[in-house]
Formats: C-alpha cells, sequence, structure tokens
C-alpha cells in the first residue's frame, strides 16, 4: 500500500464520518433545544458526542443497526464520485476493510482528495499564522498587572492566550473591584478548559473544513461553552448570587471598539449583555428532568456509534458482510427469480421462468424454499409447470442466487430446446452410475462442491426431466443453479463433462427419449456423427483473444445458401476455451454473423464483447460481459432490459418507463 493509496483511504474514512456527523446533528439540535431549561453540561455533552463522532472511524455492535437501510445508498454516493475498493465493504460495515482491499480512484476523486488536504493544511496553517501574530501584538502592547494578568488598550473585552497557563488580557478603564471579579472568571474559564476543547473542536473542523453541519455545530458549542461557564461561575463559592453574575458580565465589555483581528481559536467573551439576561431570568429545574436528560444521552451514544448488528458468538470476521448486503429475512410467495425467452419445436415464442412458490429470501445468500418450472405463451398463460422437487428427489426446497439465469439449447439437435437446473449435490452417486463410469464420477462426487444437474425438455405444452443426475465439481457461482454443458455437435445429443481428467458422456436414446450416461470411444463418437451430423464443412468459427493469445470465446457460424453466415451457438470461458471446466454456451442468438470484437470501456480493457449481427429487424448488436458470461445488453430487449442493466451495477434510482424514450450513453 502505497503513500497515495493511503491519502485516498484517508479521504473515504473522513468523508464517511463527516456524512455520519451530518446524520447526528439534526438530534443533536432538537436535544439542545430540550435541554434548554437544564444545566449547560447536558449541552456540553451533545457536542462532545457529535465531534467525537466526526472523527471516530470506529463503532460498537448494538442490538440494532439503525444505519443499516443508509449503507447502500450512501456507498453508491462514494461510488459515483470515483472510489471503488476491492472486495466491496464499507466503513459503516467494518472500518478495518476500508484498508485492506486494493483501491481504485477516479481523476475527479483524486481532485477532490487533494483539495481536501490542501483545504485543511490551509486552513490550518492561516489560524496558527494569525493566533501567533495576534499574541505578539498583545504582548507588544500591554503591561503586566499580576501574576499571568495584563492590561491592553487594544482590546475591548477580556481576551485569553495559551492553553494550560497562557495569559489573561483585560481591556483598560476597569475598577479595581470589576478587576478582580472578571480575573476570577477568566481563571474559572481556564480550569475548565474552555479553550482547550474548543481548539481540539476547531482541528475536526479542519478535518471536515467543507461541512457546513459541523461549522455550525462549532458556533453552537463555542456559545454553549460560555452559558454552562457564566452557570458555573455563579454557582461558585464566594461568587454570589445570578444577577451579581450577570452585572460581572456587563462589566467585561468596554464601549470602545476591538482594535485587533481575532482569530477562529482565540479565547474572548462577546454577547455578554444577552448572557447576562440569561443568568437573571434562569430557574432551577427538578432533579428528575436532568436524570431523563442523562438517559437520553446514553441512548444517544449508542446510536451515534452503533453501526454493527450484535451477534452472539461470532468474532468480528465471521460477521462481517458485503457492502450491499442485507441481513433480513424476506418471506415470498409465487415470485419468478429467472426467466428467459426461448421457443418450441413448433417454433412458438415462450417464456421459461423459474418461481419460488414459497420460501425466503436474503440478499447475501439467495432464495431458498419450494420451486419449480413454469412455461408461459406470449400471452402469459401458463403451458406447463415442473415442481422441482420431482427433479431432485428428496428435496422438497431448492436454493437460488440472486444473480440466477436460465439459457436454453438444443442439445440433441431435434428442434426442442432444453434447459440444464442444478443443485448442490447432497447425495452420493447412483450404484447405475458409478458402475458405468466409476473413474470419472466417482472422482466428482469426492469433491466437496459437486453440483448434480438435471436436462429438461421444453415441450408444447409440457416441461419433462429427460436426464439422470449429471454431476460436475468445477463450477462458478453464476453456473450454480443452472448451467450449459459442453455437447458434440452433430453427434445427435452427446454432453460431455469434464474433471479435468476424464471426460463422462451423456448421450441422447433417441428410442427412450432420454439421456444416458454411458461410455464412449472416439469411434463411436465418429459413427454417432456420420449418422446424425451435418457437413461439416459449412461450420465455420470466429473469435475472441485475450491478449495473452488465449481464445476466450467464439462464435460458430453455418454457410447457409444465400451466402449468409447463420450463429449456431457462442461460447465464452474468461479462462480460455481451451479449457473445459468454466465455458459457458449461449444457443438463443437467431441472425447472420457480421462482426466480432472488443468493446471499448473506461472501467476494464477486454471485459465486454461487442457481436455486430443481422437479426430479423435489421442490423443490430448484443454485448456481452465476458467476465460473468452473460448478455449485457441487447438494443431490441427495450428500457426494461436497461432498467435491469442499471439495477445490476447499483443505480436502483433510476428508472426507465415501458416503451418511453431514452437517451444514453
Amino acid at each position: 500500500m502505497n503513500n497515495v493509496d493511503m491519502l485516498y483511504r484517508i479521504f473515504y474514512t473522513v468523508f464517511s464520518m463527516s456524512c455520519m456527523a451530518l446524520v447526528l446533528l439534526p438530534a443533536v439540535l432538537v436535544l439542545r433545544f430540550l435541554f434548554r431549561g437544564l444545566s449547560k453540561k447536558f449541552r456540553l455533552a451533545l457536542w462532545a458526542i457529535l465531534f467525537f463522532r466526526a472523527v471516530c472511524p470506529v463503532g460498537m455492535s448494538s442490538p440494532v443497526c439503525i444505519y443499516g437501510a443508509w449503507n447502500r445508498q450512501f456507498h453508491t454516493l462514494l461510488r459515483s464520485l470515483g472510489l471503488t475498493i476491492t472486495p466491496d465493504r464499507g466503513l459503516l460495515t467494518g472500518w478495518r476493510y476500508v484498508f485492506e482491499g486494493e483501491v481504485t480512484a477516479s481523476v475527479a476523486y483524486r481532485a477532490c482528495t487533494l483539495i481536501w488536504l490542501a483545504g485543511a493544511v490551509l486552513l490550518l496553517l492561516v489560524t496558527a499564522v494569525k493566533q501567533l501574530a495576534l499574541a505578539r501584538k498583545l504582548q507588544r502592547s500591554s503591561e503586566l498587572l499580576f501574576d499571568n494578568i495584563y492590561q491592553s488598550g487594544q482590546i475591548a473585552y477580556p481576551v485569553r492566550t495559551g492553553l494550560f497557563h497562557g495569559r489573561i488580557y483585560l481591556p483598560e478603564g476597569l475598577l479595581a473591584k470589576e478587576m478582580k471579579e472578571i480575573v476570577a472568571y477568566q481563571r474559572l474559564r481556564q480550569k475548565r478548559g474552555d479553550d482547550l476543547w474548543r481548539r481540539l473542536a476547531f482541528l475536526v473542523c479542519c478535518i471536515h473544513w467543507w461541512n457546513p453541519g459541523i461549522w455550525y455545530a462549532y458556533y453552537l458549542l463555542w456559545r454553549d461553552q460560555n452559558l454552562a461557564c457564566d452557570q458555573a461561575f455563579a454557582q461558585h463559592p464566594g461568587s454570589g448570587q445570578q444577577f451579581h453574575c450577570a452585572q460581572v458580565l456587563v462589566n467585561m465589555k468596554q464601549e470602545k471598539r476591538q482594535k485587533l483581528s481575532l482569530s477562529l481559536v482565540t479565547g474572548y467573551e462577546s454577547d455578554l449583555f444577552r448572557r447576562s439576561e440569561g443568568l437573571l431570568y434562569a430557574r432551577r429545574k427538578p432533579l428528575w428532568q436532568s436524570g431523563i436528560a442523562a438517559f437520553i444521552l446514553t441512548v444517544l451514544v449508542f446510536a451515534a456509534f452503533g453501526l454493527s448488528t450484535f451477534r452472539g458468538g461470532q468474532t468480528a470476521g465471521e460477521s462481517a458482510e458485503t457492502l450491499f448486503d442485507s441481513n433480513a429475512v424476506k418471506q415470498i410467495n409465487n415470485r419468478v427469480i429467472a426467466r428467459c425467452e426461448t421457443k418450441t419445436a413448433s417454433g412458438s415464442a415462450v417464456t421459461l421462468e423459474l418461481v419460488v412458490e414459497k420460501g425466503t429470501h436474503r440478499a447475501s445468500s439467495g432464495y431458498h424454499g419450494r420451486c419449480r418450472l413454469r412455461l408461459r405463451n406470449s400471452q402469459k398463460e401458463t403451458l406447463a409447470a415442473l415442481e422441482l422437487s420431482e427433479v431432485f428427489a428428496g428435496s422438497a426446497t431448492q436454493d437460488f442466487r440472486d444473480d440466477i439465469s436460465l439459457e436454453t439449447v438444443d442439445y440433441n439437435e431435434d428442434g426442442r430446446m432444453e434447459v440444464a437446473v442444478g443443485q448442490r449435490s447432497a447425495r452420493k452417486a447412483s450404484d447405475e452410475a458409478v458402475s458405468v463410469t466409476n473413474s470419472a464420477v466417482a472422482r466428482q462426487l469426492k469433491k466437496q462442491n459437486t453440483y448434480e444437474y438435471y436436462v429438461i425438455d421444453i415441450g408444447e405444452d409440457k416441461l419433462t426431466s429427460v436426464s439422470p443426475e449429471i454431476y460436475v465439481s468445477d463450477v462458478t457461482p453464476l453456473q450454480e443453479g443452472s448451467m450449459v454443458f459442453s455437447y458434440v455437435q452433430g453427434a445427435g445429443g452427446v454432453i460431455t463433462v469434464s474433471d479435468g481428467e476424464d471426460t463422462s458422456y451423456y448421450v441422447w436414446n433417441h428410442k427412450k427419449s432420454r439421456y444416458e450416461l454411458k461410455d464412449l470411444t472416439d469411434e463411436q463418437l465418429e459413427k454417432r456423427r456420420a449418422k446424425y451430423g451435418t457437413d461439416s464443412a459449412q461450420t465455420q468459427q470466429y473469435s475472441l483473444k485475450a491478449d495473452d493469445g488465449k481464445e476466450i470465446m467464439d462464435v460458430s457460424v453455418s454457410a447457409q445458401s444465400n451466402g449468409g453466415l447463420s450463429i449456431n451457438r457462442i461460447r465464452i470461458n474468461p479462462k480460455g476455451l481451451d479449457q473445459r471446466a468454466g465455458t459457458k454456451t449461449i444457443t438463443n442468438v437467431e441472425g447472420y454473423y457480421y462482426d466480432l470484437q472488443w468493446a471499448q470501456s473506461d472501467s476494464e480493457e477486454q471485459r465486454y464483447a461487442l457481436l455486430s449481427y443481422n437479426g430479423t429487424a435489421g442490423r443490430t448488436f448484443a454485448l456481452y460481459d465476458v467476465k460473468k458470461q452473460r448478455l449485457c445488453y441487447q438494443p431490441a430487449e427495450g428500457n426494461e432490459a436497461l432498467q435491469k442493466v442499471f439495477k445490476e451495477y447499483g443505480a436502483d434510482d433510476i428508472k426507465f418507463e415501458k416503451n418511453g424514450a431514452v437517451v444514453y450513453s
């Protein structure tokens, strides 16, 4: 971690704390008003909580986290300013995560950081120089009376310099009796440390110099300090009654004007007439009201510093969550969590939906409950439904991630589309599976994160499971609930699953209309290609390569009699298409191939691929996220798809009306 990155992290922390203090300020102002008749110590305690909140980057666990609902919106704002911390965790979740991940800062964010630092240093230097100049001028224009008490003709009211044993400067023209009482008052202020606490608050203002709420709090702190000292002086032994203290305050003010310019941290008296009137009309409040005020202050401390929800029996590291997660469990019913457009063998357009009939949703873990697949026509009428508890025998509930997607493929090349749905395997392979390919399947099952998939056939009015359990261990997060298998084109339905050492073949049995797990030799595979395949010379491939030369995406096309190149399928694997594991196949693109190239991106190069082709409505394009192995955007999908893209990347507040006009870049 270099010094510049550390500066970006510090500014991130300062900005976060400043926002927290700004959120706390309205509550402090309301309580300050309610405490107006009580001891001024309660008001000072309010400001102590606020200013400490503005510089304290850590919090404590509490039964309820009142800031959880604002966490996402707050860090979305930080993202819009141009700062990204990977992994995506934030200050409201845990301060240490800000200093653990990798930082990426935009030019605008870097500029803001430098402006903040320059402003803080400049304000501190200017104030220090001004205060030192004031002290020198007072020393030259004053004479010593006794101890550390001086008298100057340049001031109209008492002024203090220094911190612990500083000097007290009195204006000229005071009577001996007035001077004695005023000196006693000023020494009380030194004893209370009012100037020290005010200068510490000023340092906080320097850190948050751009925040007007902090400056307003600093001004009110100074006023409340004056009132608290007035109250303490009136109750001090030997000071007399309140009216006598009020007279002392009035005597501090001289008729002549102040000749010296004071700094923001100079200790001086002002607003003396209003303060004296306040003392004359002050009335003591019952003790029980002070007890209520103390209780409210305790609650305010927990509200200000209770940043994370308490979890019994867990350490801070174990309970850490990603920034945009919410641990709230929501009950859901009949919610569609994924859908895709496809077609039946007759060419009818249909929609395949994955539905949670009854279950729960947690942002950190996804969906859990009783699920089913549903097939609907263009009129939204249900054509078929399949309960997944019937597919995954012995499992009444299923689990799916938030970002699950369904994609259909015609694996057996019979004109009927199919979809593969999977779950984490909780059982051993069947005896039949082990007996047929003991080496390949057994190795898959021995691995910890093994998933079992079933291929579902999409008929005109029926959804049918047409495969035994297909075990896969090398699964990416996006493939956990549904994935596209690799298959041998032109072989009449041969799905291949590799464990890195051997390959398992799931072969379509045309008589039984079902896939079966079999051993296939190269000769048998060639015989199936000869029987079911087409002229391979008609097929071509266009690929996209990364900087290291690996092919990570390709488009397979077939030459047609009209000269066009019809798109058959798309394969994507960010680790390289030469690796069987993790390759995703997409087959629902209809059109004639034109071009495949990298799309320009401000964030990551070679992240998005642009496929140009002639579709049913003329020349169009599709944008693919190679890293996530999925379609990002397609103009024909309209504003609803664009809304989904914006929501995925955190811009939930942007709305696109259906069939409305949109201008975007």
